[in-house]
């Protein structure tokens, strides 16, 4: 299946996570060693599988409003960690890089809709080219 923009997501377990803290944010940096291999269960390959469409459809209207941020700063990709609360909805949201003008992402995620996780904080980790408008 073609995809409208290519991702990559990988889905953290809570457990290796749970010791992380972060001033600015409850959810782990994306590209800490705790997120380069991601614990997955059964369980979160088929919560992966059900998010993406999802994923796919939000994400594309966030880097419309936020993309010329980015772009000021000559970033090419965004790596990025969300944490999906029991609701399914996007409890916090980091990115690298970040600072002032990234954080129209994470604005304009947290609050977004998916599917209740099969344990929550759910993190789900990504990253996207921004530079060849393939998102």
């Amino acid at each position: 299946m073609r995809l409208r923009f290519a991702i990559a997501l990988a889905l953290v377990s809570t457990t290796a996570l749970s010791y992380i803290a972060s001033v600015e944010s409850s959810v782990p940096e994306p590209w800490s060693e705790q997120t380069d291999g991601p614990l997955l269960t059964p369980e979160g390959h088929d919560y992966e599988a059900q998010i993406l469409p999802i994923h796919n459809k939000l994400w594309p209207e966030v880097v419309e409003k936020c993309i010329g941020q980015a772009q000021q700063e000559g970033v090419a990709t965004l790596d990025a960690v969300m944490a999906i609360d029991a609701s399914g909805r996007v409890a916090d949201f980091k990115s690298r890089p970040s600072g002032e003008n990234f954080r129209c992402f994470r604005n304009n995620m947290i609050g977004k809709g998916y599917l209740p996780p099969p344990h929550a904080p759910f993190y789900v980790r990504f990253s996207t080219a921004l530079d060849d408008r393939k998102y």
